[in-house]
């Protein structure tokens, strides 16, 4: 006898509990007793868990905010995930979850890392040594459930964000949804491809080196931008931007000073010919008189 034959006999062997006439007989009391038949009962929960609320519709979200994350693994980039935030339906906890995001929040995500991985669930990440949480606890504040993949929720304290895996309805009693993927699926993709450790987080540490405010095409905000160009800039690269921005300051000045010169010797212009006294002495004819420079001083600041 093969093993594969054995494992065959083997279930035949168990023995299987079928519906039997007792059984019927049984439910039947119980419905005229109750008015509720089991069979009835459980056809109608199973057609309540697949009629659950669809998440809000994108078409009607336009201006809803977006935020985004960038997920790294040590100086190689993932991705960009974007998320669509249901403000509108669940105000509390897309507060809470849209501050976390800001760049400059003292709760931001930016620097946390992605700490567990569970398949077919979700994605963790937002834990942080710099934020305890929400002074207040948004337990129970949203009526939307993980019923799409790639849901995003918070959990009450505000410490910990999820992206959904699937269908993820256990999600339900420990986050609140608070948007859903809008873009950068890829890059989940890829931390999923990484696998997980015996800790279920995964293999290789993956970080959220970027994060902010987004536009509905997922565009980050210019100033959102160069800040997140300034953090991969070399010393040489922000030595040259900073004289730029001297440069720019100290052309800006003479430009406001020569303006206000010019401006003043047309006043005085004005009120001596008004009063029939003789035209003041005129102001120099360049501010770079006042400023002692012709303004060629930069390059030869390049030259030394």
């Amino acid at each position: 006898m093969t093993k594969f034959e054995g494992e065959a006999i083997g279930v035949r062997g168990k023995k299987f509990k079928s519906y039997t006439a007792k059984d019927r007989k049984k439910d039947l009391e119980l419905f005229k007793q109750t008015g509720v038949h089991p069979d009835v009962e459980s056809a109608r929960r199973r057609a309540q868990a697949d009629s659950l609320s669809a998440l809000p519709d994108s078409e009607t979200g336009a201006g809803r905010p977006r935020t985004y994350i960038e997920l790294s693994v040590g100086k190689r980039v993932l991705g960009r995930v974007v998320f669509e935030v249901f403000a509108d339906v669940t105000p509390l906890p897309a507060r809470a979850f849209v501050n976390r995001c800001r760049a400059g929040s003292s709760a931001t995500v930016n620097g946390t890392t992605v700490h567990r991985v569970m398949p077919l669930l979700g994605i963790y990440f937002g834990n942080s040594s710099r934020y305890s949480g929400e002074a207040v606890k948004l337990k129970n504040l949203s009526s939307l459930r993980h019923v799409e993949e790639h849901t995003v929720s918070i959990s009450p304290d505000g410490t910990e964000i999820v992206i959904a895996l699937g269908r993820s309805l256990t999600l339900d009693a420990s986050h609140m949804v608070v948007g859903r993927v809008q873009s950068g699926q890829e890059a989940i993709a890829a931390v999923l491809v990484l696998g997980t450790n015996a800790h279920d987080g995964p293999r290789q540490p993956v970080t959220i080196t970027a994060s902010g405010l987004t536009n509905a095409k997922g565009e980050v905000a210019d100033d959102e931008a160069d800040a997140e160009q300034r953090r991969h800039e070399t010393p040489e690269e922000t030595a040259a931007r900073l004289k730029q921005l001297s440069r720019s300051a100290q052309h800006s000045i003479r430009d406001a000073l020569q303006e206000a010169l010019q401006q003043g010797g047309q006043k005085a212009d004005a009120a001596a010919a008004a009063s029939g006294a003789a035209k003041p002495v005129k102001a120099p004819a360049s501010h770079y008189d006042v400023l002692g420079s012709d303004g060629s001083d930069s390059s030869s600041d390049d030259e030394q």
